[in-house]
């Protein structure tokens, strides 16, 4: 566990540097089983990703446990900008470093 907490801990860091909110989720069961999701999901809230098309997508990460979802968040994030607040006079731009 703590190797793997090192590894998303970039990502935690960027929630308090940035007073985001990191929104972590766990899916109902009977979604789990009927649409084959995984069973946690995770993104930060109002902070959708820019996408390479000028459109806004809001993303997230997907996996069995808590960790495998930080990192599967971190991968969907890698090297690109979240618009934080997009439409608001406080919306801000955030390059991803890693």
């Amino acid at each position: 566990m703590k190797v793997i907490k090192q590894r998303y801990s970039d990502l935690l860091d960027l929630e308090r540097e940035e007073k985001l909110t990191l929104i972590v989720n766990e899916r109902p069961l009977d979604l789990i089983t009927e649409f084959g999701l995984k069973r946690y999901y995770c993104g930060f809230y109002n902070a959708p990703l820019d996408g390479d098309d000028g459109f806004l997508r809001y993303c997230s990460g997907n996996g069995e446990t808590v960790e495998e979802a930080l990192l599967d968040y971190m991968e969907v994030l890698s090297g690109g900008t979240i618009i934080v607040n997009p439409g608001k006079k406080d919306r801000r731009e955030i390059r991803i470093p890693w």
